[in-house]
């Protein structure tokens, strides 16, 4: 995200994990203005990191919209005019399956998925194609799968 920014495209990254972690990695943790917010349908304001790149925290009580439409991120990014206004709009979703995942899936035209190069990684990966294939239907969805090469020893 912050590479994209610094190239001069607009990019929004949004937090949907209520782990926080990359909330916290901007120091944006317990604010008013959040993505559980987003998603429940309210105009949110993000919070500006850089020139070129804004970001929604995560709230800890996302874990608490457990019954969400699939589709509601998505509905929300077109209404709130999220999708023309940003180049990139980058989504960090909690690691397991949940409707949290689910909607940043059916949001994303790209999806990135990350992992160590390990035995869990790949079996991971596998599992999660396999999940993917048989339970969700978005036929123009691109699955880019990423494995640092430095981590494989």
């Amino acid at each position: 995200a912050e590479t994209l920014a610094s190239e001069g495209k607009k990019v929004l990254l949004i937090d949907l994990d209520p782990n926080l972690t990359l909330s916290q990695t901007f120091g944006k943790t317990f604010c008013d203005r959040t993505s559980k917010d987003l998603i429940s349908g309210l105009s949110v304001l993000p919070y500006t990191i850089t020139e070129n790149l804004d970001f929604i925290p995560a709230d800890l009580d996302l874990s608490f919209l457990a019954n969400i439409m699939d589709t509601q991120l998505k509905n929300c990014l077109k209404k709130g005019g999220y999708i023309g206004k940003y180049d990139y709009i980058i989504l960090d979703p909690p690691g397991h399956w949940c409707s949290l995942s689910r909607n940043a899936i059916f949001a994303c035209e790209k999806l990135i998925v990350t992992g160590n190069c390990s035995k869990i990684d790949f079996y991971a990966i596998y599992n999660f194609k396999k999940r993917f294939n048989k339970y969700v239907f978005h036929p123009r969805l691109l699955i880019l799968f990423l494995i640092p090469f430095s981590s494989c020893h």
